[in-house]
């Protein structure tokens, strides 16, 4: 499919430069470490520049929560069951409040929410922007948001701290005199060729004043142009997603670091109108997925994964190939692998979509070792937590070393023993003193009771497919979150958190 002709636009508004750069990263891992489960349903911009807008506005201004509703859903709307578990709220919870009466300990006047003090505190100073965006379109649904040009101004006065709010942070009375008479100004102007022109001044007790101008040929080396090949500017990759467009942090580095690498284009139509189209049922969905691991070929393995889940994978993967196959040398070559006689279970997954448990089969993963010799490994499965092994060496020379089969060990056996062991080992802590540090030196209690029957699995073997498209996908991040869930119910079960 051809791209489309490149849009371009330009229009006055907030410059985020490379301060917001590095905050769209940072962004992401907050997202998804727990803002995302706040989203809710109204994110997104109605364009990319908007959203490169909205995002600069919310971030600068300290509204974490505004900025992460910018962040695409495939990159951080995930593990919302463990996030709303019993046990993650009182991980929070505790947390929390831990973290407030350490506070209040240290410093007898803090009073209030620390989101409070964040809003005072960002009210305390006013920014300014205006920039100019300049809008690439590299497909329907991707976007590169340049920023050619523009002025942040940046005000601060501490007189409109509140006393309360000074005195939560300084003991000196003369330090609090010295912050509310500090007053700050700064500017900065970036041209079209990437230079900055930039000023401040600082007035008060500290005062101090500079000024300069930099360059992004002062920042070139051999592995980072700005000017020329390779890095081609300050930009930002929006993508969109459920007619909504997101600033995207995965996009933004991987486009980056093509670029720094000189990699090749990246394929914005291999996660959606090209995708592999996946496999007829979740069994053979997970079959597909085996048979690909066994041959060790990453290519095959990445079709059969959920394109809706992490696209940038998908699409940049043409652009890095050959660096991975580089890094993996001839790895693919080098494995040979088989599963046979397989029995398969389907269950409904407690996230959402489909459970597939091998319960039955066996096979052998045979390669190359550096000397050159085939190390092969057999394994049988049976009852879906019973199994065993044998390895065997075939040198160059036609020696073969094999050793006998393992014992049959059954993992459920091994589960219901070690949790055995932890009851009897359990201490008086419950889990909120040990959350809060308040029970040192003793071990954690268990009252409760939990069995391997209890986590309701037909066996370890387990992932979780996803239907997208009208196909069937193993999906990691729904496979992980499955288990996530698992063990988070088992837990709370087994320390009785309610």
């Amino acid at each position: 499919m051809a791209l489309p002709t490149p849009e371009k636009k330009g229009r006055g508004k907030a410059i985020a430069g490379a301060g917001l750069l590095l905050g769209v990263i940072a962004l992401g891992v907050v997202g998804l470490l727990g803002f995302r489960a706040l989203r809710g349903d109204g994110g997104g911009a109605a364009s990319p520049e908007a959203a490169v807008d909205d995002l600069s506005e919310s971030f600068l201004n300290g509204q974490i929560l505004g900025s992460a509703s910018l962040l695409p859903p495939s990159e951080v709307a995930y593990f919302d069951d463990a996030w709303n578990s019993d046990i993650a709220q009182l991980f929070r919870e505790e947390t929390v409040a831990g973290a407030i009466e350490d506070s209040m300990n240290n410093n007898d006047s803090f009073e209030g929410n620390p989101f409070d003090a964040l809003e005072e505190f960002t009210n305390a100073y006013n920014v300014e922007l205006e920039y100019d965006s300049e809008v690439e379109m590299l497909h329907p649904d991707v976007a590169k948001v340049y920023i050619r040009g523009g002025t942040m101004t940046f005000e601060f006065d501490g007189a409109d701290l509140s006393d309360d709010l000074i005195e939560d942070f300084v003991d000196d009375p003369a330090e609090a005199a010295e912050v509310r008479e500090t007053t700050v100004f700064a500017r900065a102007t970036l041209d079209s060729d990437l230079c900055l022109d930039w000023e401040f001044t600082i007035t008060g007790p500290e005062a101090a004043s500079d000024s300069g101008n930099d360059c992004a040929d002062d920042f070139n080396s051999d592995d980072f142009n700005m000017d020329g090949d390779g890095i081609t500017g300050v930009y930002f990759m929006s993508i969109r997603e459920g007619g909504r467009w997101y600033v995207s942090p995965m996009y933004t580095m991987a486009e980056y670091a093509r670029e720094a690498l000189g990699a090749g284009p990246a394929d914005f139509t291999a996660s959606r109108e090209n995708a592999s189209g996946g496999s007829d049922s979740a069994s053979e969905a997970f079959e597909a997925f085996l048979d690909a691991s066994a041959d060790g070929d990453v290519e095959e393995i990445l079709a059969t994964l959920n394109p809706d889940e992490f696209p940038v994978v998908h699409d940049y993967f043409v652009a890095f190939e050959s660096d991975i196959r580089d890094s993996l040398g001839d790895f693919d070559d080098r494995l040979d692998g088989r599963f046979e006689n397989l029995e398969l279970v389907e269950t409904s997954a407690i996230t959402g979509g489909t459970r597939v448990t091998m319960v039955e089969g066996e096979g052998e993963f045979s390669w190359l070792d550096d000397f050159g010799d085939t190390v092969t490994v057999e394994f049988e499965l049976r009852e879906g937590t019973c199994g065993r092994s044998r390895t065997t060496v075939t040198f160059q020379d036609g020696f073969v070393d094999a050793d006998d089969w393992t014992a049959e060990e059954c993992a459920e056996a091994e589960f219901d023993a070690a949790i055995d062991d932890l009851r009897e080992q359990g201490g008086r802590c419950r889990l909120s003193e040990v959350i809060r540090e308040e029970c040192d030196g003793d071990s954690l209690m268990v009252d409760g009771e939990l069995t391997f029957e209890d986590l309701d699995l037909p066996g370890f073997v387990t992932v979780v497919t996803q239907e997208s498209g009208g196909g069937h996908y193993v999906s990691p991040i729904a496979t992980m979150e499955e288990w996530a869930v698992i063990f988070t119910n088992g837990a709370e079960q087994l320390l009785e958190v309610e």
